[in-house]
């Protein structure tokens, strides 16, 4: 069954029929408008081509001109529809197998809001479903990816890269084209690695050993200034630095935030605290870290008046929500998580500063991290310590962290302390566990807090149980 998610309307390619497709096409047109066109992307041939194909033979049926970008990263074909006031749609498969169909849809303004997704939603049902013949897609345009490379290189004055040796991981991601020329433009001599097989990174902000290890080592015998690269939908950052290091993608994402002039932040409720203590930020906002409810924020704060925000995931997908007129050129909004973005202007950050990524990386002072995991918690049972803990929070006020000066319910509970450490109490609706996060300082004060919140846990618990 398909459904809208975090990965927009996402189900078993299996079972999504191509009169399924067709309504949806009718539905998402005729929700949000159009001007006579419609652009298409998909990441992947087979089950998505085929997708796509549907979707131009029902959008000519509904006299809409279809548009096929070739394989293009989300945050370029969103662009892409600002710039031509068009509404897109991104077919992706996902899993080893393919087996899971995933359907983003953008609007000129950016990605749908959930409220779409619910018209959307209560017009398929009741939408007829006709067939349809798939449509030839013809030649790419290839004008939006060439925007989208232009994009990320105009702002940058002259190659502040030059010199630097870069490599680019080869895991089939849309953005690897984007990313290899957007580097070159400015100044670096960038390497791909033909022997190594194309890489899978299921997860860019914590990738397996096995994959780090060739990553450090190909590092090593390229003697590399840094590895970049992206998610499959060029969505999510990943750079690994000269000395072998992941630099983690909320610590770029502020660090872009900042370079572009951001003066409100508005990031996921458990991505890294390096943005509050950076002097350029008037406000930092913590919200819900899905990436639709970041979205959503920004767009608020705009319509509020909110000038300068930037949002983003804990990945460090970076949404920009407003025009920066910081660099060469303007820097016009695009409200999708780009992955490019932050890696770009970290590394040429670094390298204006006559830094490699490593010393500009401790130059920072990212607050140390420390996560532990409570498992066979049920989301009820967790949410009862929580409010105990937000009732009657823990007294470190002769400690080094000190008392605690701010308590946000979002996301779960997450405590802030006079000394800048965190204890943030993740709350995970899809597994019974509760995710206890601390930041602090030094490693031995984020290691502190987090047996604090694991103690508080644990006697919540026994006293639940003795009460019971």
């Amino acid at each position: 069954m398909f459904k809208f998610g975090v990965d927009g309307l996402t189900g078993p390619t299996a079972t999504m029929s191509d009169r399924d497709v067709s309504a949806y096409c009718r539905v998402f047109l005729s929700t949000v408008g159009h001007t006579g066109a419609l652009l298409l992307s998909y990441d992947t041939k087979g089950a998505s081509e085929h997708v796509a194909r549907v979707f131009a033979g029902a959008a000519q049926q509904m006299g809409v001109h279809p548009i096929w970008c070739g394989r293009i990263p989300a945050p370029a074909l969103a662009f892409a529809a600002a710039r031509r006031r068009t509404p897109a749609v991104l077919i992706s498969t996902r899993g080893l197998s393919r087996s899971q169909l995933a359907l983003r849809f953008f609007t000129p303004s950016g990605e749908i809001s959930r409220y779409d997704e619910s018209r959307m939603s209560a017009s398929f049902r009741t939408t007829r479903k006709m067939s349809v013949d798939p449509a030839g897609l013809g030649d790419a345009d290839s004008q939006p990816l060439t925007e989208y490379i232009i994009r990320h290189t105009v702002f940058q004055s002259g190659w502040p890269l030059k010199g630097w040796r870069i490599g680019i991981i080869r895991n089939g991601s849309t953005a690897e084209q984007a990313l290899t020329k957007s580097l070159m433009l400015l100044g670096a001599h960038v390497t791909v690695d033909v022997e190594l097989d194309p890489i899978i990174l299921v997860n860019t902000r914590t990738p397996d050993d096995v994959t780090l290890a060739r990553l450090r080592k190909w590092r090593s015998d390229e003697r590399l200034d840094a590895i970049a690269g992206t998610n499959a939908s060029g969505e999510h950052p990943i750079v690994m630095d000269d000395v072998g290091h992941l630099v983690a993608g909320d610590v770029m994402a502020p660090v872009c935030a900042a370079e572009l002039g951001a003066r409100r932040v508005i990031a996921a409720a458990t991505a890294s605290g390096l943005a509050e203590a950076m002097a350029p930020f008037e406000r930092v906002d913590r919200v819900d870290p899905n990436h639709k409810g970041i979205l959503e924020a920004v767009q608020k704060a705009n319509q509020r008046g909110g000038q300068s925000v930037v949002g983003y995931d804990t990945r460090g997908g970076v949404i920009l929500g407003f025009d920066s007129l910081h660099g060469k050129q303007p820097l016009t909004r695009v409200l999708c998580r780009d992955g490019v973005l932050p890696i770009v202007t970290f590394l040429a950050r670094a390298a204006r500063t006559n830094m490699r990524p490593s010393d500009y990386l401790a130059s920072l002072n990212v607050p140390h991290r420390m996560s532990r995991r409570i498992p066979d918690l049920p989301w009820p049972v967790s949410a009862r310590l929580l409010r105990s803990i937000l009732e009657n929070p823990p007294d470190l006020s002769d400690g080094p962290t000190g008392p605690v000066t701010r308590m946000r319910t979002v996301a779960g509970l997450r405590l802030e302390f006079a000394s800048g450490g965190v204890l943030h109490f993740e709350l995970c609706a899809a597994t019974p566990e509760l995710l206890i996060h601390a930041e602090a300082g030094t490693a031995a004060e984020a290691r502190n807090l987090v047996e604090i919140g694991h103690s508080r846990t644990v006697r919540g618990q026994s006293t639940k149980d003795r009460t019971a």
